[in-house]
């Protein structure tokens, strides 16, 4: 497993700013460490494509259809509030109709208790990503409760799997756009 991001290299656009963690460098971070691009699709905000009818922080899917959606919280308040979304009535209905096979909170290392406590009674799993050491941009990412499969049923279809890599290369040429037209009105 990948441990952070080294201070120089092609990622450092990825910065933790002071002493807090964005919700950004949250997801980034555990998708750096957990889910390599060689065996997964990554997407964040994925709320079209899929059939979801919620916005999720991210989705990954792995080459054999297992699914994880990564929810990241950075305040406590974040995550009390997000028991009140519509997705965790599908849970109630026996998990039909939710996309993922598992479900992640990643939260900064000051909600790892509260999140493990709201997780566990719910098959949620909890990663906590830590203020990155020194020569790295990003922290590291570690799996504190891990989460158990809340659908069951097949893998996902080869069409979800590639909605999922279709979304994703979407996200990511249009982020080296943008990296490349701020560069070029850098230079300029």
């Amino acid at each position: 497993m990948r441990k952070g991001i080294e201070a120089g290299s092609d990622f450092d656009f990825f910065r933790c700013t002071g002493n807090t963690v964005t919700e950004t460098e949250l997801i980034f971070a555990t998708v750096w460490r957990y889910y390599p691009p060689n065996r997964f699709a990554v997407c964040d905000r994925v709320a079209w494509g899929l059939g979801l009818n919620y916005e999720a922080d991210a989705i990954a899917i792995s080459d054999t259809g297992l699914t994880d959606e990564l929810e990241a919280k950075s305040s406590l308040s974040d995550l009390k509030a997000d028991l009140k979304k519509h997705k965790w009535k599908l849970i109630e209905t026996g998990m039909r109709d939710y996309f993922a096979d598992r479900f992640w909170y990643v939260v900064p290392e000051k909600l790892r208790e509260a999140a493990v406590k709201q997780a566990e009674p719910r098959g949620f799993g909890v990663v906590v990503v830590s203020l990155p050491e020194k020569g790295y941009t990003i922290g590291d990412a570690e799996r504190v409760l891990k989460a158990k499969q809340l659908r069951k049923g097949k893998a996902r279809r080869l069409d979800q799997r590639a909605g999922v890599w279709r979304l994703a290369a979407i996200r990511y040429w249009s982020a080296v756009k943008n990296r490349l037209d701020r560069d070029y009105q850098e230079k300029t």
